[in-house]
This record gives C-alpha cells, sequence and structure tokens, in this order.
C-alpha cells in the first residue's frame, strides 16, 4: 500500500524532495480562477516554500485504500477485506463548485486499520466521475501517523490514486501529501470547474488542479456534493474517527460553512440531507443548520474523555480531563515538542513543514502570476512521458497551450 506509483505524468526532471512525498518540478504559468466569492482568503499565513524559485512541490500519485462516495454511505462497504466506515452529508443539486470548512486533527488510526479522514466529494449526478479534497491519517501511505492533504478522483467510477494521476501542481506552498496543522481553527476547501479543469483552494490560494481530460472532457459540473469522515479498516474498527470524540461531547470535530456555486457563480449555503451513519456504536453525527458535528472513538473505547487528537496534541504528555495521562507520541527529528511555540505539537523551530523557509506575507491569493519571472511559461519539451492513462503528457501539453493562449488573448 505504501510504496510510490509509477505516474505517467511526472514528465519534468525532479530536484530534491521536500516533506509529504512530493519533488520540486519547473512551475509553469497557468491561468487561475478569480477568487470565489466565498473564498475566506488567510492573507497573512506564513508556509515554508519547499523548492528553490522557479519550481513547485509536485506530488507523488500514491496506491492507496479509498472508499467510493459514488456508493451508499448508509451502509458499511468492503472491498478487498477493508470495510469503510462513514459519517456524513450530502446535496443533490447542479453544481459548478462547493466548499466546506473543517478542523484539523490526528485521530488515532489502530494497527488493524488504514486511515482516519474528512474531506468534500464533488461528483456527477450518477456517482461515478469524482474528485475529492481532504485530510487523512493513513500509517500505510504516508508514512507516519500526521495528518496529510489529499486529493483523489474516479473515472466512471474506477480510482485513481492519492495525490497524483494526472494533478497538476500550481501552488508553491500548499500541496496534496502536505502534513496539515493541528487547529480546531476551520481550514476552506473549495473545489471549482473552471477552464476545463477541476480546480482545488485550499487555506487562502489556488493549489493545483485535475484536468477535465481525465474524464474525456464528460465531467464539467456537478449533481451531488458530499462531506463525511472515512475509516477504513476491520468490521468493527477500533480507530478514531474526526477527533475521537461523538458529536454530544464538548470540542467534536465538525465541518462549517457548507456552500454549493450554481451554474452562475452564485453560492449559497448548502440544503443538507444525512448520507449516512455506518456505525452508530462507534461514531455519530449530529446535522446542523450549516454543517455537522461528527466522529467518535471507534469500537471499545477505554472511556468518553479528551484523545490526543481533540486536545490537539501529537506529542508529549496530556490530561484528558479524566484524571488520566495521555502518552501523545514523539517527534521525528528535525522537529521537536514545541517547536513553534505550541505546546504538545511536533514542528520545526521555523514553524515551516521542512525545506526553504519563507517569512513572507501570502497576499496573491487567486490571481495569476502576470509577468512573473520565475514562472514556466510552456509543457513542453519534457522526457520520460508516455501516453498512458488518460492521454498522457500530451494532453496536458495541449491543455497547458490553451489555457495560455486564452490569458494572451484576455491580456491584449
Amino acid at each position: 500500500m505504501a510504496g510510490a506509483l509509477a505516474v505517467s505524468w511526472a514528465c519534468f526532471p525532479a530536484s530534491a524532495e521536500p516533506t509529504g512525498g512530493a519533488v520540486c518540478r519547473p512551475r509553469l504559468a497557468w491561468v487561475l480562477p478569480p477568487a470565489p466569492s466565498f473564498a475566506r482568503a488567510d492573507l497573512v499565513r506564513e508556509l515554508s516554500r519547499p523548492c528553490p524559485d522557479g519550481q513547485v512541490p509536485s506530488p507523488l500519485g500514491r496506491p492507496g485504500l479509498k472508499g467510493s462516495p459514488g456508493k451508499s454511505l448508509r451502509d458499511a462497504s468492503s472491498t478487498a477485506g477493508v470495510t469503510f466506515h462513514y459519517a456524513g452529508v450530502l446535496e443533490a443539486v447542479p453544481a459548478l463548485g462547493a466548499s466546506g470548512q473543517w478542523a484539523q486533527f490526528q485521530p488515532t488510526v489502530t494497527a488493524a486499520d488504514a486511515h482516519s479522514l474528512a474531506e468534500m466529494a464533488v461528483e456527477s449526478a450518477d456517482g461515478m466521475q469524482i474528485v475529492e479534497v481532504g485530510w487523512t491519517v493513513d500509517p500505510g501511505l504516508n508514512g507516519d501517523a500526521l495528518p496529510h492533504l489529499f486529493v483523489f478522483h474516479w473515472v466512471d467510477g474506477v480510482a485513481g490514486c492519492y495525490n497524483g494521476c494526472g494533478w497538476q501542481q500550481v501552488s508553491r506552498t500548499r500541496y496534496p501529501g502536505m502534513i496539515v496543522a493541528l487547529t480546531s481553527e476551520p481550514q476552506q476547501a473549495i473545489y471549482q470547474f473552471f477552464n476545463s479543469a477541476w480546480w482545488v483552494w485550499y487555506q487562502s490560494e489556488w493549489i493545483g488542479f485535475f484536468p477535465a481530460s481525465l474524464w474525456g472532457g464528460d465531467f464539467a459540473s456537478a449533481g451531488l456534493i458530499q462531506w463525511f469522515g472515512e475509516v477504513a479498516g476491520v468490521a468493527e474498527p477500533g480507530s478514531q474517527m474526526g477527533d475521537g470524540l461523538l458529536p454530544s461531547q464538548t470540542g467534536a470535530a465538525f465541518m462549517t460553512n457548507l456552500q454549493v456555486e450554481d451554474a452562475s457563480g452564485d453560492s449559497q449555503t448548502a440544503s443538507l440531507s444525512p448520507s449516512g451513519l455506518t456505525d452508530p456504536a462507534a461514531y455519530g453525527l449530529t446535522v446542523t443548520d450549516a454543517g455537522f458535528l461528527f466522529g467518535g472513538p471507534g469500537y471499545n473505547p477505554t472511556a468518553e474523555c479528551g484523545t490526543c487528537a481533540s486536545l490537539l496534541a501529537n506529542c508529549g504528555l496530556v490530561d484528558d480531563g479524566c484524571g488520566r495521562s495521555l502518552s501523545c507520541g514523539a517527534c521525528v527529528e528535525p522537529e521537536t515538542c514545541g517547536g513553534d511555540g505550541q505546546m504538545n505539537v511536533c514542528a520545526l523551530p521555523n514553524g515551516g513543514m521542512g525545506g526553504l523557509p519563507w517569512t513572507g506575507g501570502y497576499a496573491d491569493a487567486g490571481t495569476p502570476d502576470e509577468g512573473n519571472p520565475d514562472a514556466g511559461s510552456t509543457a513542453t519539451g519534457t522526457s520520460g512521458c508516455n501516453s498512458s492513462g488518460a492521454g498522457g503528457s500530451v494532453l496536458l501539453a495541449a491543455l497547458a497551450v490553451g489555457l495560455l493562449a486564452l490569458r494572451r488573448r484576455a491580456s491584449s
């Protein structure tokens, strides 16, 4: 499960590898969508730029277990001996985009289980064409027990891979596979269809896209949006969902400000229906006006007390509020426990996720890098590419040329 997938889209020579399973590749001058009207830009957040100027961290596609949100989430479903467990909501509506805000935790995943995640899925009405974005704790996939950002897609009901298989990276700071910060402050994610591609916004900027050519151009709008938590593992998993707390407990995991965007570009609060709660003995779901609370401790929990995840701790000792001391693990060098000033959280001393530290305020969210000297200009002149998958680098080159042509016409 954990090995890197040989991805036909790796068309550029790669340089030093940043954290999170990505390599540095030349940055192309893609035309970005306008910032969505419902985007909550975080213009003062600082992140490292793990690649040299003129390059972006391009994630390496990895095979891994993923339940299909196109199937009913009302019953736990099994694939290859792994059972997928859910708690979430949906809206069946024609849409060109959708968004949500979520807290980011580090649920405990037991050795018998595969992963615990939270995500938004944008789908065709029949559930066969899907794009997904979320955070996941998946030791087999990522090689650690930390929460990582991920993207995923399905074509005609067939699974792609995590973070690759056609993904095109744009952002220099945020990328699928990166370790995400532990926080109960809502972080925004958006999917939006623009210029023949499904684009992902995370935190404060467009980070990349899946080109519509992956679906032969037939997936240009959605008919179903789902937001949910998922645990993959045994029939009765002991892994936590969300932050390990039930919705009835203070501090439970949540998603909020769930919205959909119609064909005219207008957005409105989603009209939510429960999509499924497969294991009410282990997890819970409470629908609110603009979102939902979800999660739980899994089967056979020791007590309904605080967890390392709910207390936003991934190292050191913390009090669970029930008179017990929880050991939340140790950090891997060069990270230290409390290295960025937040107690019981692993971090680099400079607050970055590794690679080159960057201290400038990020203020170009949602705008093209017009005239940026470190932006590439074409997607051609590459080596080592083939035409497997959904058309290989030939379609990518055509997409790049088309988008750049549109950009030139718009600026003339």
